[in-house]
């Protein structure tokens, strides 16, 4: 695979991610509506300029990108096509078929140079396992094989390359007071362990990860949202994290591999995920603040933004500087 086709690989796995419902949504979201548009939505068209330059030098906090500049939605609020600029001013466009259930099966990206097809086969066994295999250009890409525990509370995942080596495999368990997951990558080498453990009313509690041996190496606490303690092995070379959805604003916690750890709060007031921002800031464990940015709009009548003006603080003066700002054509069906 070339540059122009490499260029959107991340594309085609976010999509096929967000064609995957999610447990903890309450009603099942349109593609569109993940995205934070409002309305029956069709095209997006974005132009962006640099106003300054970011005054950060080592930024941590990450100003919150426009998926692609070019965006085609179907009428069922699919993303049915989406294009962009790659690193080397190559364009890179991908088209996107589904079936009847809303999965992707079908994925043409075109390059400047090269066309890649990508087909995705489903199958389900009479026991509940699932076979996905990923085809590129008629070759098989990848296998993923999971499967269900007799109880339904866990189950098992492997993921195998075009030659049908295992490359990762993940096991978990969930129920009403605790998930626990394992991963192990290539040559069946560990990676991580990880066990959530949740309250009387399913809300997190601590998110503790043990190593290879099963030996506790970091460990968060919470209460309604909020870190109340933290440890974190300064050996394990590892790191830890927890996410809070609560209501108008996004809480992330992770602990880095030097054991220091970071808070990221993010506001999005009246909108159901955390796409479009208000502001996000990044706290210290003393909750100094760190960095902030902030994005105000332009809307039309659907409540989607035209305008996007986006300012970062400096970390000598403390003010707001304007350096980026972005304007985007909508269509509408």
């Amino acid at each position: 695979m070339n540059g122009s086709a490499r260029a959107l690989a991340l594309l085609f796995l976010c999509a096929t991610c967000l064609a995957q419902p999610d447990s903890h949504t309450q009603a099942r979201m349109t593609q569109a509506e993940m995205f934070g548009f409002h309305g029956p939505i069709h095209t997006q068209s974005l132009q962006s300029r640099e106003m300054a330059k970011d005054p950060r030098s080592e930024p941590k906090l990450y100003i919150r990108p426009v998926h692609t500049s070019w965006m085609v939605f179907n009428s069922s609020g699919q993303l049915a096509e989406e294009g962009d600029i790659g690193p080397a001013g190559n364009r890179v466009v991908v088209h996107r078929t589904y079936d009847e259930s809303g999965q992707e099966v079908d994925t043409e990206i075109v390059g400047d140079k090269e066309t890649k097809h990508i087909h995705t086969a489903r199958t389900v066994g009479p026991s509940g396992t699932t076979e996905t295999k990923t085809y590129d250009d008629g070759k098989v890409f990848s296998t993923i094989v999971g499967s269900r525990n007799e109880k339904g509370d866990g189950g098992e995942s492997r993921t195998f390359d075009g030659y049908g080596t295992v490359i990762s495999h993940s096991r978990g368990r969930r129920d009403e007071a605790s998930q626990t997951s394992e991963v192990w990558g290539p040559n069946d080498k560990f990676v991580s362990h990880v066990e959530r453990r949740y309250g009387p009313n399913r809300d997190l509690i601590e998110v503790s990860r043990y190593d290879e041996s099963g030996k506790l190496v970091s460990d968060l606490s919470f209460s309604k949202g909020r870190l109340t303690s933290f440890w974190q092995d300064p050996a394990c070379n590892c790191t830890n994290g927890a996410a809070f959805n609560l209501g108008d604003t996004s809480m992330f916690y992770k602990t880095e591999k030097d054991g220091k750890l970071y808070k990221e709060i993010q506001h999005h007031k009246g909108r159901r995920t955390n796409h479009e921002l208000d502001d996000q800031e990044l706290r210290d464990e003393s909750d100094r603040l760190l960095e902030r940015i902030e994005y105000s709009y332009v809307r039309d009548a659907h409540g989607n933004w035209t305008k996007r003006t986006t300012s970062v603080m400096d970390p000598q003066s403390g003010a707001m500087v304007e350096i980026r700002q972005e304007e985007r054509e909508l269509t509408y069906f």
